[in-house]
């Protein structure tokens, strides 16, 4: 009898509801992009949690009125990030998830460039939503989505030359300069 309950305690145990989900971007961290997004489940279908981006130096992610310049920069983001599944939490299916971001962007002219002291930063808040698709295994999952997001402010980095005063160069982040601001999301987690 003892070893029965032990045994049933165990099942349950072993099929408890998952609540947590942590998730990363495989595609992007190859290039220095670092995107974290972690999840709480709160409903049936909905999930909450915080999202932290980090891009060191990569210049794919700026556009520059002026290409004679080159620029050492860092986008950093956090904010919080809520999920709903069409059929359960971590469960494969349907998803929308809408997000806002507080963004700071930042940008020096490199070493070794002829303008030393030039120097830019902005910070915003960024409104999202991803649609798209999970699919979960037993702790592994995969999420591909395409997402929109707008800035609520401009994004734009104006390049000061700190020694003068005077603007000389204006950054964009891209997606935002355009009037398309879609990307697709692809991430893979655990949950637990």
């Amino acid at each position: 009898m003892k070893y029965f309950f032990i045994t049933l305690i165990l099942c349950n145990f072993a099929k408890a509801e998952k609540i947590f989900n942590v998730r990363f971007d495989p595609i992007h961290t190859v290039t220095g992009y670092l995107n974290l997004t972690g999840e709480y489940a709160v409903l049936d279908n909905w999930t909450v949690g915080p999202v932290i981006s980090y891009a060191p130096a990569l210049s794919v992610l700026l556009y520059s009125d002026n290409t004679s310049n080159a620029y050492d920069y860092t986008v950093l983001a956090a904010g919080v990030k809520a999920t709903w599944y069409h059929d359960y939490k971590f469960s494969t299916g349907a998803y929308i998830s809408p997000s806002v971001k507080y963004l700071n962007a930042s940008a020096t002219t490199q070493p070794g460039n002829t303008a030393q002291n030039i120097k830019g930063d902005n910070s915003y808040l960024l409104l999202g939503v991803v649609a798209g698709y999970a699919w979960f295994q037993e702790h592994y999952n995969q999420m591909l989505g395409l997402s929109i997001s707008q800035p609520l402010s401009k994004s734009k980095l104006t390049m000061v030359d700190k020694v003068t005063g005077t603007d000389v160069d204006i950054l964009q982040l891209k997606g935002y300069s355009a009037g398309f601001p879609l990307a697709f999301e692809y991430t893979i987690g655990w949950s637990f």
